[in-house]
């Protein structure tokens, strides 16, 4: 269906033509009467998936920079720092897949939906993070094989059944273990700080208490990849690339020195 610019001209509805393909917005055209406001929408959306498309690269070069920094160039790093540095590879990796959705036509739902299943995986990235900051050692093969095995189960969930009540639970069950994860791990947290401030006089390499702002900053940036999911905006999801962004530069900048201890409460623990 092509529509006409201001006149008969042939370059405004070229133009047009080349910003609906790469937008892939062509059934908003039928929303939209008027083809001067139909040009200036997609224009804007256009920009909006240019900007998505340069966040989405931004944030893959800002995950693999430290990767490679940590797991390469970091010389005598702890367990903790090679831990995170492995999630900071496993997050390269997470951004890098969802430059498929600035191509033309892959910003659609079964896409998004089939990005939410991949992306829901970085739960584990969480929980990794914030067991081994106030449990160093923790962290198994094992635990992590037993941690994986629900998202597994609505992954293949999702490949026999591509329907919605798939992604309904899966965004249930993320919730429930998204606020497990949030509760253990603060509990944990004020545990290890009255036990850090009461035994040690030094505590700037060991004290958690970085962590509670992290807990807040988290919440709120999984809320927006949460929403962005389940109403998939471009613009929500440039502000799911930014809070992520800082989300793990605040992570970074608290942890860089970090040097977790146990906390003899715990330790022989299972």
């Amino acid at each position: 269906m092509e529509r006409k610019g201001f006149g008969e001209g042939g370059s405004m509805r070229q133009s047009n033509k080349i910003v609906r393909q790469c937008v892939n917005f062509d059934a908003l055209i039928l929303l939209r009467n008027d083809s001067f406001i139909n040009y200036v929408y997609l224009c804007i959306m256009a920009d909006y998936i240019n900007i998505s498309a340069f966040l989405i690269g931004i944030t893959t070069a800002f995950f693999t920079i430290f990767a490679l920094h940590i797991l390469f160039w970091r010389k005598g790093r702890t367990r903790f720092q090679t831990v995170l540095g492995c999630i900071m590879a496993v997050w390269a990796v997470w951004n890098a897949k969802d430059l498929v959705t600035t191509f033309p036509g892959m910003y659609r739902q079964e896409v998004l939906d089939w990005i939410m299943i991949i992306d829901g995986w970085s739960a584990l990235t969480y929980t990794v993070f914030v067991f081994e900051a106030v449990m160093p050692g923790w962290v198994t093969r094992w635990r992590l094989f037993l941690l994986s095995v629900p998202f597994a189960v609505f992954t293949l969930l999702y490949i026999i059944w591509s329907e919605k009540w798939v992604i309904h639970s899966y965004v249930v069950f993320l919730w429930c273990y998204a606020w497990a994860v949030v509760g253990i791990g603060y509990v944990k947290v004020r545990r290890h700080i009255k036990y850090v401030r009461e035994n040690f006089s030094n505590i700037d390499r060991i004290d958690v208490a970085w962590l509670k702002p992290v807990f807040v900053f988290a919440i709120v940036s999984q809320l927006a990849w949460l929403f962005t999911s389940l109403y998939a905006t471009v613009f929500m999801d440039i502000i799911y690339y930014i809070s992520t962004i800082v989300l793990w530069l605040m992570v970074l900048h608290y942890s860089w020195d970090f040097r977790p201890i146990v906390v003899e409460k715990e330790t022989g623990g299972g």
